[in-house]
């Protein structure tokens, strides 16, 4: 029985609703293996959840693993033969997909909240207009999270330094809910990215209501934003990100690259002259100067040392 022929007995079945509970953990199982906790908090939130969205992420993940299914017989063996394989080939297939990620329709803002309180430490997730794109639970390596802290911990320094310019910091646990990126006549189709780091100013903080400033995603883009590439993520999603970042309003946006060698730099910022989105870049950069930290410059032998 291969995995195109499980699915289509859940569907067809006289257990439906077991199915529609369950089929997701079993997908999960399938391609990623089994951890107790992540099962629980899923099995919570999936019991928990509204139908129509629960009926759309079950749908969705069909659909996801029917894509493949489809794409060729020998393509299908290797996924069931991967049940029993070892992490490093389990990951080298998910990486094989361009990109390997669930994409859920029509998530209102109430739904993303209570998704992210159960997955903020299992699932990379953003919200794009009200699409909810999922990121498979790939493993996080001390390299990434090193790299991350190092970053941090230079640009808290400064923040540090300059209490009376800076608004709020924000680091991959926080979430920014871009407006301009939204469209006017859908309320709810809302979208919140994460950056791994984040200054907002003092003078753009202030402009938000207090009802603003006290909610889960404050409706403000930084002024300075820094995404460390992992080895898991795609270069090409990576570089849209901060594309979107820049057009929502961020100032200056710079995406850190050590899987290439040489390793890469990008400053990203908005051109008024082209109206368009535009980039500088630099291979094995020493330091990064920052044109709207006042007299910040990202150490990156520091940041370097932990994440090569």
């Amino acid at each position: 029985m291969n995995f195109k022929t499980i699915l289509d007995f859940y569907l067809n079945s006289l257990l439906f609703l077991p199915a529609l509970f369950f089929s997701p953990l079993i997908v999960y199982i399938i391609y990623i293996g089994f951890e107790p906790l992540w099962l629980w908090r899923q099995l919570h939130f999936l019991l928990t959840s509204e139908y129509e969205f629960l009926f759309s992420l079950y749908n969705l993940i069909v659909l996801w693993s029917n894509e493949f299914s489809n794409s060729n017989r020998q393509k299908e063996q290797k996924k069931l033969s991967l049940v029993k394989g070892s992490d490093s080939e389990i990951l080298d297939f998910l990486m094989s997909l361009d990109p390997p990620r669930i994409i859920i329709p029509d998530c209102n803002p109430e739904q993303f909240e209570k998704f992210i309180s159960v997955n903020s430490r299992f699932l990379q997730v953003s919200l794009i207009k009200g699409q909810l794109e999922i990121m498979p639970p790939l493993p996080v390596h001390y390299e990434s999270t090193s790299g991350e802290f190092q970053i941090m911990l230079q640009v808290g320094r400064w923040c540090d330094d300059n209490e009376n310019l800076v608004g709020l910091p924000g680091s991959s646990q926080s979430g920014f809910r871009l407006r301009s990126l939204e469209d006017p006549n859908y309320p709810n189709k809302r979208t919140i990215l994460s950056p791994d780091c984040a200054v907002v100013l003092k003078d753009r903080w202030n402009s938000l209501t207090d009802e603003d400033r006290r909610e889960s995603f404050p409706p403000i883009a930084p002024n300075f934003i820094v995404e460390l590439r992992s080895k898991y993520d795609s270069a090409r999603l990576l570089h849209e990100k901060m594309e979107q970042w820049v057009n929502a309003g961020v100032d200056e946006a710079i995406s850190l690259d050590f899987n290439k060698v040489p390793s890469e730099v990008r400053i990203y910022s908005f051109n008024p002259d082209t109206n368009a989105v535009v980039y500088r870049e630099e291979k094995d950069p020493v330091e990064v100067r920052s044109q709207v930290l006042e007299g910040f410059v990202l150490n990156m032998q520091q940041v370097r040392k932990y994440v090569e």
